[in-house]
């Protein structure tokens, strides 16, 4: 069993620029827009069911598979780190009242220091509170 899911959406995307597979309408509705291709089996990746993205979402909910996937939301915004709690940007963009926009160049610019994991930027607790309460010069 080919186990990759990217590499199968690589295949089916090689076939259908070279004419091997040609996208279909839904099966469901018969739409052109926005159509999915599903697969019972990834050992047969050119087996492809064309669904239209809605029809494909209500399969995977009556599969139990559904996921709901919601770009930069589900990734975490806390983590813990050897019990050193980190906030990604967004989290500390919130708190602080500023966009995470601001944050960022924050960071950039060494103002507060920071964790980069993938391409999520994580900011340490203790920083947080250190770039909130800074030092109090003569005492």
């Amino acid at each position: 069993m080919i186990k990759h899911k990217p590499y199968i959406g690589y295949i089916v995307r090689k076939a259908l620029a070279d004419g091997r597979l040609i996208r279909m309408p839904c099966e469901v509705c018969g739409t052109t827009e926005s159509i999915h291709g599903h697969h019972n089996d990834y050992d047969k990746p050119l087996e492809v069911k064309w669904l239209c993205r809605t029809h494909h979402i209500l399969l995977h909910k009556k599969l139990g598979t559904y996921a709901n996937r919601k770009p930069n939301r589900e990734r975490e915004k806390i983590i813990m780190i050897f019990g050193i709690t980190y906030y990604r940007i967004v989290v500390i963009a919130k708190m602080m009242n500023v966009t995470p926009y601001t944050v960022r160049e924050w960071c950039k610019n060494n103002k507060i220091k920071s964790l980069k994991k993938g391409r999520d930027i994580y900011i340490a607790e203790d920083e947080i509170r250190e770039f909130l309460e800074p030092e109090r010069k003569g005492e």
